[in-house]
């Protein structure tokens, strides 16, 4: 398991708890960073998610694991 770790291409991010549709998160990078939507959409692997953005009109966006917190998360900081 360490060595799948250590030699991955891509950076592994571990969850205790997985996403689900519904859950309210904040995108935490890029141009949206800030904006708070709701999932309605997940890959089978939880690494990209469709979240909607209401603040945006009911926009929909396609984004990764790495770049959004559960609304929840943000509380326990």
């Amino acid at each position: 398991f360490r060595t799948l770790v250590e030699n991955s291409d891509e950076e592994i991010i571990f969850d205790s708890m997985p996403r689900r549709i519904g859950d309210n998160v904040e995108i935490t990078e890029g141009n949206l960073k800030g904006l708070i939507g709701s999932i309605i959409e997940l890959s089978e692997e939880q690494s990209f998610f469709v979240i909607a953005l209401e603040s945006l009109g009911c926009a929909r966006v396609l984004i990764s694991s790495k770049s959004i917190k559960r609304k929840e998360e943000l509380h326990l900081r």
